[in-house]
């Protein structure tokens, strides 16, 4: 019998609002990263909603990349990408905690530039970060079950924004009615909001490791409800999205007929740091 060769992996572990995300800092073949992301995920082992792996050999000139498990974009991500590298910096080059707000560039699979990131320390492991997010390719409105719902296109990703108040069933219909008739492609992932104007919960589809997920709060979910609230109203929108793990704000700049900027915000909780063994 074959002997199996235990990995280890040197991780970080981040709570961005409740979204819990594992960064893998060890190099990781892209074939091997979807086998991988699933058992880091699994309860018995790290344990988290989601995975990105650290890039060694980013597509362009950066501050970090990350590889997200399936390929896909991710908002909250990006912003946990953004905090460790504030907080492993300060391990070196210690500052007082709120006195200035640091800006790191982070690439992500899924899109095709960096994401400009403003990161300011709270507390000894919280952090307060921005993200520039990318803009959405499209956005219109369908109907599907005769709910009003926003299909948002972003690259690496497409939302569908759901607004009113559901039950759990009425939710989880429109969730299988959505990806069955919206497949999603390899390397993609699709978002589905149920949005009442305060509370956003989000769950999120990825292709590549085959993950339905309704996450504790999604970051690049916050962006496509402020887009498409702004489409829907023709004009500039804030929102405080309330969720499951905590406050996400959003803000779409509206301006000659479009959204001409998208951004996030919120603290992120750098919670653990060490190796795992799989």
């Amino acid at each position: 019998m074959e002997k199996q060769v235990m990995k280890q992996l040197h991780f970080v572990k981040t709570d961005p609002a409740g979204n819990t995300t594992i960064l893998v800092l060890d190099p990781i073949p892209a074939e091997e990263r979807s086998r991988m992301a699933r058992l880091l995920m699994a309860p018995a082992s790290v344990s988290a909603e989601q995975v990105a792996f650290a890039d060694a050999e980013p597509p362009r000139f950066c501050d970090m990349g990350i590889c997200m498990m399936g390929g896909e974009f991710c908002g909250n991500a990006v912003r946990s990408a953004a905090a460790w590298k504030l907080f492993d910096r300060e391990r070196w080059q210690p500052s007082v905690p709120g006195t200035e707000r640091i800006s790191f560039e982070i690439s992500c699979t899924g899109i095709e530039h960096n994401v400009h990131c403003t990161v300011q320390q709270t507390g000894r492991s919280v952090f307060d970060v921005t993200a520039e997010m990318p803009l959405p390719l499209s956005v219109e409105r369908i109907r599907m079950e005769m709910q009003e719902i926003w299909k948002a296109r972003f690259s690496g990703i497409t939302h569908y924004c759901c607004c009113g108040t559901f039950s759990a069933e009425e939710k989880a219909n429109l969730v299988r009615a959505i990806l069955n008739a919206y497949p999603v492609a390899s390397r993609e992932a699709a978002g589905v909001l149920f949005w009442d104007g305060t509370v956003l919960d989000p769950f999120v589809y990825v292709k590549d490791t085959d993950t339905l997920v309704n996450e504790s709060s999604c970051g690049s979910g916050t962006a496509a409800v402020a887009a498409c609230m702004a489409f829907r109203t023709q004009q500039s929108v804030h929102i405080d999205a309330r969720q499951t793990g905590g406050m996400i704000s959003g803000e779409a700049i509206w301006h000659n007929g479009k959204v001409e900027r998208l951004q996030i915000g919120g603290p992120v909780r750098i919670t653990a740091e060490g190796i795992a063994y799989l």
